[in-house]
């Protein structure tokens, strides 16, 4: 495991900064209605701060770093691609395959439009940011620094961990801290070395799309929309 930069196409560095800001621009487009709707909307953007900073914190490296984004890992080319959506979408499918015996489909006319752009938010938007920063940019930034390779991929799974837990979990209990650290770690780990083989950020994407797809259908049940 090397965990250097790969080489992406330009067409591809290019999707990966429009994507970015135009999560960026839909950010500040809801931001902004909230101060006019209030109440449930802004508690959504309450809950997802962390992802917004990690959004903006990807604008401020694109425009003062030099992309360094998509130059860290980035899409790779179009093969790698292609592979990462491939390989991380048959994973992600098994995923959400065995999920649905303790799930089932909801009644899409029960869920209200708030509760839409949050699932929007959790799907979509929060897996892309998450993976832009601790799939490519601070592994690949802490390599530079640090000697060892494999030091560099613990620590990134580890603040990963760490941030993980703080954005999502209201607990102050110790184990519920180390489980959840744990688990994202695992998650972390796998998506990093899937990542690094297949020379494309794709596959953690990918990945991540689904995990957070069953996630949310779990909350969903919790709620008694399932």
């Amino acid at each position: 495991m090397k965990l250097e930069p790969w080489s992406s196409s330009t067409e591809n560095m290019n999707l990966d900064k429009s994507i970015t800001f135009g999560f960026i621009f839909i950010t500040l487009f809801v931001l902004v209605s909230t101060i006019f709707v209030g109440g449930e909307l802004s508690d959504i953007f309450k809950q997802q701060t962390y992802t917004i900073f990690l959004l903006f914190l990807l604008v401020i490296s694109y425009s003062s770093m030099g992309a360094i984004p998509s130059i860290y890992g980035g899409l790779g080319t179009q093969m790698n691609l292609y592979k990462g959506l491939l390989f991380g979408g048959v994973i992600g499918v098994i995923f959400l395959v065995l999920s649905f015996f303790s799930l089932s489909i909801p009644e899409l006319s029960i869920i209200s439009s708030i509760q839409f752009i949050s699932i929007f938010y959790t799907i979509i938007v929060v897996p892309f940011a998450e993976e832009k920063m601790f799939g490519q940019v601070v592994p690949f930034v802490l390599r530079r620094s640090l000697k060892n390779v494999w030091v560099a991929f613990g620590v990134t799974c580890l603040i990963f961990g760490a941030f993980h837990y703080f954005a999502y979990y209201q607990s102050s209990d110790s184990n519920i801290f180390i489980g959840a650290t744990l688990i994202a770690m695992v998650f972390r780990g796998l998506t990093l070395l899937g990542n690094e083989y297949l020379q494309t950020a794709s596959f953690g994407i990918t990945l991540h799309y689904f995990n957070n797809l069953v996630q949310s259908m779990r909350k969903l049940k919790s709620m008694g929309l399932l």
